[in-house]
This record gives C-alpha cells, sequence and structure tokens, in this order.
C-alpha cells in the first residue's frame, strides 16, 4: 500500500479566515509496502492504554493520598522544626515565620487547585461549541479516520481516552512515591525530581517556541525534508518567546487577562476556540493520511 505525505504551505493571514497561498503542495511519496496487521507491539500498546484507562480512579486516589500525605508532614514538621512563633517577639521578629506561612499556603493552594482543574477541565472535543447547521471551516480541513469526525489543525486522536482532542500534546502519564527508608526515600525523591525536571525543562522549550510534543516530532521530520530541498522552515505558530507565552498563558497584549493571573490557580481558557489558530507566517502542514500513527 501507497502513502503520501504531503505538505500543504499555508498563507499569513487573519487567524479566523486562513486562506492558502497559490503555490501547489509540496508531496513526496514514500516506497511503496504491502499491507499488513497490526504489530506486537501495537497491540500491547493497546492493551497498555486500556489498563491506564480503567485505573484511572486508582491512580487519582493514590496521587491525592500522596499530596496529602506530604502537605501534612510539611506543616506538622517541616515547617515548626525551622521555624516556630517566637513569643514577645511581634510581627517584625517572626517575619520570618509569617513570609514562608504565606508562601507555603500559597503552593499548596496553587498545587491543589491546578491539579483539580487538571482533572476537571476537559480537554476539548471537535464538536464542542459547534452548530446545529455546522462550520464551514470544518469543509477544507482533514477528516479524522477513527471516529469519522472533522478533525481541525493541530488535533489529534487519544488511544486512551479514545476521542478527538483539540490541540493535543500527549497523554499524562502519572508518578509513583529506621535509616533505610529514609535513604530510599532520598534517592527515590532525587531521582524523580530528575525526571519531573527534564519533563518541566522539555515543555518550557515546547511553550517557548509554540509547540506540542506531537508537533515537535513533526516538526523536526519537516526540517529534514525541508533541508534537502533547500527551503528554510518556519513554524507557523511562533510569534517569538514573548508572544509564545503570552498565548499560552493567555496574557499580555496578544492576551485577555493581565499577566498576574499567570501566578494564580485561575480557570483561564486559552486563547481562540481550539480549532483555528493564528499564524505567523507560511508554514506546512503534515498529513500522513490514513498512515497517521494516532489514527489506528
Amino acid at each position: 500500500m501507497s502513502a503520501s505525505i504531503e505538505f500543504t504551505p499555508l498563507a499569513t493571514s487573519d487567524p479566523l479566515d486562513s486562506e492558502p497561498l497559490d503555490n501547489e503542495p509540496i508531496t513526496t511519496k514514500p516506497k511503496s509496502c504491502p499491507a499488513k496487521g497490526p504489530s506486537i507491539l501495537s497491540q500491547v500498546e493497546r492493551i497498555t492504554d486500556a489498563a491506564i484507562s480503567g485505573l484511572g480512579p486508582i491512580l487519582l486516589t493514590v496521587a491525592l493520598i500522596l499530596l496529602s500525605m506530604t502537605i501534612f508532614c510539611y506543616f506538622s514538621v517541616f515547617l515548626p522544626y525551622h521555624y516556630s512563633w517566637k513569643e514577645g517577639e511581634g510581627l517584625f521578629g517572626n517575619l520570618g515565620y509569617i513570609l514562608n506561612l504565606i508562601w507555603s499556603l500559597y503552593l499548596v493552594w496553587g498545587i491543589i487547585a491546578n491539579y483539580y482543574f487538571a482533572v476537571r477541565t476537559p480537554p476539548g472535543g471537535v464538536l464542542d461549541g459547534l452548530s446545529a447547521s455546522g462550520d464551514a471551516m470544518f469543509q477544507s480541513v482533514l477528516q479524522e479516520m477513527e471516529s469519522n469526525l472533522p478533525k481541525p489543525e493541530r488535533t489529534h486522536h487519544c488511544s486512551v481516552c479514545k476521542t478527538c482532542v483539540l490541540k493535543y500534546d500527549h497523554d499524562n502519564w502519572p508518578y509513583w512515591l529506621d535509616r533505610a527508608i529514609v535513604a530510599f526515600s532520598v534517592v527515590l525523591a532525587v531521582a524523580i525530581g530528575f525526571a519531573v525536571g527534564g519533563m518541566a525543562c522539555w515543555h518550557w522549550y515546547l511553550a517557548l517556541t509554540a509547540q506540542t510534543t506531537l508537533e515537535q516530532y513533526n516538526n523536526a521530520y519537516i526540517k529534514k525534508i525541508c533541508k534537502k530541498r533547500n527551503e528554510k522552515f518556519t513554524n507557523m505558530y511562533d510569534f517569538g518567546v514573548v508572544g509564545n507565552l503570552q498565548d499560552v498563558f493567555n496574557i499580555g497584549p496578544r492576551g485577555h487577562y493581565p499577566w498576574y493571573t499567570a501566578l494564580l490557580p485561575l480557570r483561564i481558557p486559552p486563547i481562540g476556540n481550539g480549532k483555528r489558530f493564528e499564524r505567523s507566517g507560511r508554514g506546512y502542514v503534515l498529513d500522513f493520511g490514513e498512515d497517521d500513527e494516532d489514527m489506528v
């Protein structure tokens, strides 16, 4: 079965009325390969996705227990050990204790609120907000192969929740937590610290460059194709570091909220409707057609 990989040039225009350039699409066809059934790896992946979906409530409960235990230990052991209220010294003499208490409560508020929003906020489906008569923009976009629903730009199918998700990034994978116990806890904390720290750096990079995880992989592939053709690749959603951060947090001149809302655990909607995105310039759309892995 032969497959075609199409790079469709897109033009700079109003985000609600983007039209392609007159250039012909750049199409490259890989070598033909015989049709074959699902591999063992894909079958294992399907079983794993189903298990994760079923274990969701259990993993959520464990995470809440670990979070509650951590907060309890911090306020009952760590904070009183390092800071305590000093009688007779007034507010100024206890300034360190007061500042640490305020900062600690702020962090706890942020952790709990953001975790709640992450659990309760739906990712957004392609049919959200559509009128009964439909949306004209879907007449020119790809069709999602598995659920047979319209597939706006930057939308992909999630194999875990079985939903076509707007601006899909990746599945969220949860993490698990005498002297030997203390040593093990320290080693575990350091290991998780490196893992979460690396994850944080990676997602900051994605936010600063206006990419999702899936788009970064696709863009890296497109860069190789453009390099072979002596073309310069540009990310059409990239508005620079400052502009990208304003888009992520919906703040500043490009957003609708003041800057300090980025520091508060508030439910702030993203910019736009999740189906049309403002473009900074000409770019490419990568379409694997029926061979797209997230459609299988």
